[in-house]
C-alpha cells in the first residue's frame, strides 16, 4: 500500500478513457470510502506491528519502507501547493 492523498485519486478519474478501467477504479474508490473506518484500524494495527518489529520475516521482507514513503508523500504535497 502506498500512501496517496484522496484528492489524487479523484482527480485521475475524469481523465481515464477506458470505460471498464474507469468503472473498476470508481468501484474501488467507493469500496474504500464505504469501509474507511475499518481499513484505517487495520492500517494502524499493521503499521504499529511493522514499526515495533512484530511482523514475521516473510511479511516484513515484502513491506515497503512506510516511514520513508510517508515522509516523501508529505514533501510531495508541500511542493504541489
Amino acid at each position: 500500500m502506498i500512501p496517496t492523498p484522496i484528492e489524487e485519486l479523484t482527480e485521475v478519474l475524469p481523465t481515464i478513457k477506458d470505460k471498464k478501467y474507469k468503472k473498476m477504479l470508481e468501484e474501488q474508490l467507493t469500496f474504500l470510502n464505504n469501509h474507511k473506518a475499518e481499513l484505517f484500524k487495520k492500517i494502524y494495527l499493521f503499521q504499529n506491528m511493522y514499526r515495533k518489529g512484530h511482523l514475521n520475516d516473510s511479511i516484513k521482507s515484502r513491506c515497503c519502507q512506510f516511514i520513508l514513503l510517508e515522509e516523501k508523500c508529505l514533501i510531495y504535497n508541500k511542493q504541489s501547493f
